[in-house]
C-alpha cells in the first residue's frame, strides 16, 4: 500500500512542486488529485465572488495547459480542514464515486471536543434529519420522515489535551456521510466540537424542543503553530509556521484511503491538524 503522510496542512507543496493560488496538493497523477482543503473555503459554492476548491483546481489545471475538468468526489463542511480527492477525468471520477457509495473509502477525523466523554471508545448510531432552510441537521426518531442513519466510531486519544481541562482529542471514523454528521452527533452526546458556532451552543428547533447541542469552550488566542513534514521515502523535511484562529472549528479530516481507479493499488494519506501540532498519530506499517 502506498502511503503519503503530511504533518501540516498549512504547508504548500510538501514534495517540491509549488502549486499556484496557495493550493496544497499532496498527490497528483493523470487520474486524480488529492489536496488539503483549508478551513473557511467551501468545496463548491454557487455564491458569486467566493472562492471554492473546485474553481481553484479548475484554474490550476487550466494554468498548466490541461483540461479544466475536476470532479468533486466527497465534501467537507466549509469550516473543516482536511483531505479531499478529486477526479481528473470522468472515468476516474465514476470509479472513485462508486467506491465511496460502496463504503470502500476510509475517512478518519481528529476532533477536539469539550466535556466528559462517556467512554474511552464507542460507536454512535443516531438518525439525522437535515433542515435545508436552516442549513442544519438534528437527531430525530427513527420513524420520522426523511430520517437517515448516521454511524461513527470514536476513540479518545488524549484527555485534557494541550493541558486544557475538559478538552479531549478524539479520533473519529466516519461510517456514513450525513450532513454535519460528526458535529451533530458529538453535540448530541454532550461533547460538542470546540469552536462549533452552529452546534456548540444551546439551540432548539423552531417547531419543537429538540436540542442541537451544548455550549463549547474556546481555546486560548494568539497561538502559533510550527511543525515539520517529511515524505516517508525521503530524507527531505519541510517546515512552516502558521497561526490558527482561536475560535476556529477544531475538526480535521486527517486520514483518507481508497483504491486508485487505474492502478488498482491502495493509496493512503494522513495529515496532522494545524491546531494539534504536537500530536503525532500512531499508525501501523503499511502493507506492501
Amino acid at each position: 500500500m502506498e502511503t503519503v503522510r503530511l504533518l501540516n496542512p498549512q504547508i504548500c507543496d510538501p514534495y517540491g512542486y509549488k502549486a499556484p493560488n496557495g493550493l496544497n496538493i499532496v498527490y497528483e497523477d493523470a487520474s486524480l488529485l488529492v489536496c488539503v482543503k483549508p478551513a473557511g473555503i467551501a468545496c463548491e459554492t454557487k455564491k458569486v465572488n467566493q472562492q471554492d476548491m473546485v474553481s481553484l483546481l479548475r484554474n490550476y489545471r487550466s494554468q498548466k495547459g490541461e483540461g479544466a475538468y475536476i470532479a468533486l468526489i466527497h465534501r467537507l463542511d466549509q469550516p473543516v480542514e482536511g483531505l479531499l480527492v478529486f477526479g481528473k477525468n470522468p472515468k476516474s471520477a465514476a470509479a472513485l464515486s462508486r467506491q465511496l457509495a460502496q463504503g470502500d473509502f476510509t475517512k478518519v477525523y481528529l476532533a477536539l471536543t469539550q466535556g466528559k466523554m462517556p467512554a474511552p471508545e464507542g460507536r454512535l448510531e443516531n438518525y439525522l434529519k437535515k433542515d435545508s432552510r436552516a442549513n442544519r441537521s438534528l437527531v430525530v426518531d427513527a420513524k420520522e420522515k426523511n430520517a437517515k442513519t448516521a454511524i461513527l466510531n470514536y476513540q479518545v486519544l488524549e484527555k485534557d489535551f494541550a493541558q486544557k481541562p475538559g478538552q479531549n482529542l478524539v479520533r473519529i471514523e466516519l461510517l456514513t456521510g450525513r450532513h454535519h454528521q460528526i458535529r451533530v452527533q458529538m453535540a448530541h452526546l454532550g461533547t460538542p466540537v470546540v469552536g462549533d458556532r452552529k452546534y456548540g451552543v444551546m439551540a432548539s428547533s423552531p417547531d419543537n424542543d429538540r436540542k442541537y447541542g451544548v455550549m463549547a469552550s474556546r481555546p486560548d488566542s494568539d497561538r502559533k503553530y510550527g511543525v515539520a513534514a517529511s515524505r516517508p521515502d525521503s530524507d527531505r523535511k519541510y517546515s512552516a509556521v502558521a497561526s490558527s484562529p482561536d475560535d476556529g472549528l477544531k475538526l480535521c479530516a486527517c486520514e483518507l484511503s481508497f483504491v486508485h481507479p487505474e492502478k488498482k493499488t491502495k493509496l493512503s494519506f494522513q495529515i496532522t491538524p494545524s491546531w494539534a501540532k504536537n500530536y503525532h498519530m500512531e499508525t501501523e506499517t503499511p502493507d506492501t
